[in-house]
């Protein structure tokens, strides 16, 4: 069943709290619950995915793949290929480019009501990894500005707030 999520799928399905629905009495089918959250992709395009999956193996091995490339494969918001073509976007020496793609898979998570869904600890990579390359690049004021807003959107978080008041 082809979920709008993360990696960390079963982490969504708990945060959404539709694994206790179903594991509660075992009676309740998965695909409605997850149907009702608005998380089924339909239809899938597998090739296209095939494509990422396989980006994802060559990149991984040490391949330089072209970012927008990579986010021609999906029409759809995906964090995944995002990530992926922000990876490659640093690997290339794009620092800039691959902050510009975190900062509008920030925004395309923060707008969406099931992406926004999805495990904090995955939802603060995003800003995390913004706030490195900001860094990076000499970014200072921005990537504290950066970590003010995460701060308060993970007020539990202490390294953001931190790293707001750059004391990391």
């Amino acid at each position: 069943m082809p979920l709008r999520s993360s990696h960390e799928v079963h982490d969504h399905l708990y945060s959404l709290n539709i694994i206790r629905k179903v594991v509660a009495t075992f009676r309740r089918d998965i695909a409605a619950e997850a149907a009702a959250r608005g998380l089924l992709v339909r239809p899938v395009d597998w090739p296209a995915h095939a494509r990422l999956a396989a980006a994802r193996v060559a990149f991984d091995a040490g391949a330089t793949i072209d970012p927008d490339a990579l986010l021609g494969l999906l029409p759809e918001v995906n964090p995944g290929l995002t990530l992926l073509a922000a990876e490659a976007a640093e690997r290339a020496g794009t620092i800039g480019r691959a902050a510009a793609l975190l900062a509008g898979l920030d925004a395309a998570i923060a707008a969406d009501r099931v992406l926004s869904g999805l495990a904090k600890r995955y939802l603060k990579d995003v800003p995390r990894r913004r706030i490195r390359l900001l860094n990076d690049m000499g970014e200072v004021a921005e990537a504290r500005r950066i970590a003010a807003e995460a701060a308060a959107r993970f007020p539990t978080d202490e390294g953001f707030a931190a790293l707001a008041k750059g004391s990391i």
